[in-house]
């Protein structure tokens, strides 16, 4: 359980929260689990709960991974943030290869059959993941081009049944700024809202690498304020709560780059209150190999 000092406390007396994405191979290192399950306060699955892994073979669903990661929070006062239902890569073959007009009951019977087993234990999922291309096109998948960028709202509209509790995002990478990307995706959110979603927020899946210092991870601020203007900041999404998340990813391979006083208030210190920090990778600071 986070303690009173951890990143986690310090995070929710500014308001938001900081938390690390985790997969099963990192949880039996002791040191790892120990410093992951008292340093934070929410923890969500790199890859363990996509497609590849939760329904290998169609109709066949795994949900072992998954579990492990489910389980290791309330064993440690965290909350859990559900990654990912609907992303164009890592699908197994079988979905790829489907006629498309097989492809929405196959994405709606996965949704619910995802989602459904842990009704209560999901405080946050994202359903859609990357559908956008930097021009603001969306991305080809096997969803896309079944059902045409509606696919979007359907997959929100059948995950919401199997989990009505938990807040439902659609998130993306290199919209965290401002530019044709996040207008793109400020559209779509601000169609979504119109239509009754269901949907909670969009996170910014910034994917920030410091030793770049990209243009972007001085403005998450301003990219994350508009969606406030689309309804998706009141209610059960007052600031303070995790309307998104940013993350911001650091090399380990070359550290002599990095300021720790700058780099992490790049992505951190600049974000809106009501945007939650994820920081990737297999170390708990969020270093990627």
């Amino acid at each position: 359980m986070a303690e009173q000092n951890s990143l986690h406390a310090l995070a929710v007396a500014h308001g938001t929260s900081f938390a690390p994405a985790t997969d099963n191979p990192e949880l039996p290192d002791t040191a790892y689990a120990a410093t992951r399950g008292s340093e934070f306060g929410r923890i969500a699955p790199g890859n363990s709960m996509k497609w590849d892994t939760t329904e290998p073979q169609q109709g066949q669903f795994s949900l072992a991974k998954s579990d492990v990661i489910t389980d290791f929070a309330p064993d440690h006062g965290q909350t859990v943030r559900g990654h990912t239902l609907v992303r164009l890569s890592r699908l197994p073959g079988w979905v790829t290869s489907m006629p498309s007009a097989q492809v929405e009951a196959a994405m709606t019977n996965h949704n619910a059959a995802v989602a459904g087993p842990y009704r209560g234990e999901v405080a946050a999922r994202d359903v859609v993941n990357e559908p956008l291309n930097d021009d603001r096109t969306f991305r080809t998948s096997p969803f896309c081009n079944a059902m045409g960028s509606g696919y979007i709202a359907t997959a929100l509209r059948t995950a919401h049944p199997a989990d009505p509790d938990a807040e439902l995002y659609i998130n993306d990478g290199n919209t965290e700024g401002l530019g044709a990307k996040s207008d793109a995706m400020y559209s779509l959110a601000r169609e979504l809202v119109a239509e009754g979603g269901p949907i909670d927020g969009v996170g910014f899946q910034g994917h920030l690498a410091v030793q770049y210092r990209t243009a972007a991870m001085s403005s998450p601020k301003t990219g994350a304020d508009r969606y406030l203007e689309v309804g998706l900041g009141s209610g059960s999404l007052a600031a303070g709560t995790s309307t998104g998340e940013i993350q911001p990813r650091l090399d380990k391979t070359d550290g002599s780059n990095f300021d720790k006083a700058d780099d992490y208030s790049r992505t951190t210190g600049t974000a809106a209150s009501h945007v939650g920090i994820s920081v990737d990778g297999d170390l708990v600071w969020g270093t990627e190999p």
